[in-house]
């Protein structure tokens, strides 16, 4: 129960910034929808680049070593190479590069020797790496890397002879290391789908992020209803200007009152306009009423809303509307506020 409260929770959080978004529009689409388009095409973005990675690091080439030290390229820098490692000629550093740079007391480079031209290339190992005999012939899989500066440098002042091997000074090779890095595009790639989801849940819910609890649905919990209140409560539910504009709102501070016929009513004062290119093409304002018909709720079910970071207590109903005759369904949370007026606006740019 604690996970799911938390996947509400998160989803809750996303909630109020999805509705403002959903209210921008850019050529006419909602904000919110172009940002799921967004994220979803970076989604497949990142894990399209997993895929690859994934596929290069089942390709391995294995070049002749005599090929690539006579100056041949590899097809790919993912490679296998075998030769004499020459342990007894290995360079190491007692002493860190300045912060940002490699540090080379990590590591330690030892050349792998080729019989046939007798040069060699640096192989770059972990400082702890267990090395096999001086000379021993062994097959080292690792990525084609430019030489380090520093062990450049110093083999640039012998002309890269070293120990008397001629040393290739286009690239070493790091042993061990693969191609690419699953971790980044892993993230992205989750935190992406996952915000996607989260979107795409609260816009089909209409941001009204509801988590019945563990009782069943009764009708105890349409009590609330049952005398007037002067405490607001939050109404998510379509509302009435009127008698016949109707439009959907989300979590809006209303009073619960009681018409003469003895329906409940739900009046909630609102300043709505729509905008097009900065100018106001719409507005409706006034007092929004829901209307539950006397005896008419069928179902109440409590429960929690999430809406940013707040949890409030909730009863999610359904009922007969006494301004349409129509059923209906509505969420009611405890606001815990003094209602206000609410200004809305929407606007549609090019």
């Amino acid at each position: 129960m604690a996970f799911l409260e938390g996947v509400y929770r998160v989803v809750g959080a996303i909630a109020p910034i999805n509705q403002r978004l959903s209210r921008l529009r850019l050529n006419f689409v909602p904000a919110n929808i172009l940002l799921m388009i967004g994220l979803g095409a970076m989604a497949f973005a990142s894990w399209s680049n997993i895929a690859t990675i994934l596929q290069s690091r089942r390709v391995i080439e294995t070049p002749p070593l005599e090929r690539l030290l006579s100056g041949g390229r590899p097809v790919r820098s993912y490679v296998a190479l075998q030769g004499r490692l020459m342990a007894d000629a290995r360079l190491a550093y007692a002493t860190n590069s300045s912060a940002g740079n490699l540090e080379l007391a990590d590591y330690i480079w030892a050349p792998l020797l080729d019989d046939v031209t007798g040069r060699a290339i640096l192989v770059q190992f972990p400082n702890d790496y267990a090395f096999p005999a001086n000379g021993s012939e062994i097959t080292v899989q690792g990525i084609l890397r430019p030489v380090v500066s520093a062990v450049s440098r110093q083999l640039s002042q012998t002309k890269y002879v070293h120990a008397g091997m001629p040393i290739e000074r286009r690239f070493m090779l790091v042993e061990g290391r693969r191609p690419g890095s699953l971790g980044f595009p892993a993230v992205m790639g989750t935190v992406a789908v996952l915000l996607v989801l989260a979107l795409a849940w609260a816009t089909l819910v209409r941001n009204v992020i509801f988590l019945p609890g563990d009782q069943a649905p009764s009708g105890a919990a349409a009590a609330m209803f049952d005398r007037p209140s002067h405490q607001p409560v939050l109404v998510s539910a379509t509302l009435t200007l009127d008698g016949k504009t109707r439009r959907f709102f989300t979590h809006m501070p209303a009073l619960v009152g009681r018409s003469d016929t003895g329906d409940t009513l739900l009046a909630s004062h609102i300043e709505t306009s729509s905008t097009f290119y900065g100018m106001k093409v719409k507005e409706h304002s006034g007092v929004w009423l829901l209307g539950i018909r006397a005896g008419s709720i069928s179902e109440a079910e409590e429960g929690h809303v999430f809406w940013g970071r707040r949890k409030l207590r909730a009863v999610r109903v359904r009922y007969v509307s006494a301004l349409t005759g129509a059923p209906e369904r509505a969420v009611v949370a405890t606001a815990g506020e003094e209602p206000a007026t609410v200004h809305l606006r929407t606007g549609t740019d090019g």
